[in-house]
């Protein structure tokens, strides 16, 4: 029974929540950054940072969401450039949890610049990137050279997500070298691997409502790599990180991990059959 009605009363808890943070932001931190500008940003940085920490610890906690998290431990404080597949828009919240103990910004998709109330303005502040994934590569490098600026500046580390966007059956989607290159053309700091599992089940809003409560989540970090490597070669350096995030996937369900097919592809071979 309280699994039903957790994530009505994880919605409730949020309320006060946002509106304290939302608060805090507007009359604290938004006039920080214009009187002293960089003591804003670390101000800005934390209350980011404390908002998806505890936005997530709040929602594992209310709707008993159980995380299994091996391999490698993040030095605290340490900047890392990391990739990580993608399943679901609990994602961003979870790596904030993973990574809580160091600053990190985030590539993400144009849609959230706008329509989240509170987390969209702070976002935008902070200067993550927001990219329209319509637009082709060429369209979003001048907004990625601005996110590595922000992130090199700062001195925090970084997300993206090669896939470019959820895979929401838990297949793994084909990656896109693009902005992956930008960031590591721009940014000295070593590579993560992220492999996570079990947040495409909470893919969209309606199946957080039926999935969430209960929700079993998997994460391993791979071993630091130099970004040397993914520069000189980033075809291959590619291909090993998501050969290992199928390997890690196939580890945590016991089984094959198929490739993400799009369903135009889909609806042609199911044609030509």
């Amino acid at each position: 029974m309280y699994r039903k009605i957790s994530p009505v009363i994880f919605g409730a808890a949020l309320a006060p929540y946002f509106f304290v943070l939302a608060l805090y932001l507007r009359t604290t931190v938004v006039p920080m950054l214009f009187l002293r500008e960089r003591t804003g940003r670390r101000m800005l940085n934390s209350l980011v940072r404390f908002w998806g920490v505890n936005f997530f610890r709040m929602g594992a906690a209310i709707n008993q969401i159980n995380i299994t998290a091996t391999g490698f431990k993040p030095e605290p404080g340490k900047s890392y450039l990391i990739l990580s597949n993608h399943q679901s828009i609990i994602d961003i919240a979870l790596l904030f949890w993973v990574f809580r103990e160091s600053h990190v910004k985030f590539v993400m998709k144009k849609e959230l610049k706008w329509f989240i109330p509170n987390i969209s303005p702070a976002t935008r502040m902070a200067r993550f990137a927001f990219l329209d994934r319509a637009a082709g590569a060429k369209a979003n490098e001048k907004f990625l050279k601005d996110f590595a600026s922000a992130v090199a500046e700062e001195g925090t580390g970084c997300v993206i997500f090669p896939e470019g966007t959820r895979s929401r059956d838990g297949k793994l989607r084909q990656f896109k070298r693009a902005g992956v290159m930008m960031l590591a053309d721009n940014l000295d700091m070593e590579v993560l691997a992220v492999s996570l599992d079990g947040t495409w089940r909470a893919a969209t809003p309606m199946d957080l409502y039926n999935y969430l409560p209960g929700l079993d989540i998997k994460i391993h970090i791979e071993e630091p790599r130099d970004v040397k490597e993914l520069r000189e070669n980033p075809k291959e350096f590619l291909h090993q990180v998501r050969e290992t995030m199928r390997s890690r996937l196939e580890e945590f369900r016991g089984e094959p991990v198929e490739d993400h097919v799009p369903s135009a592809r889909r609806n042609t071979a199911q044609a030509a059959g």
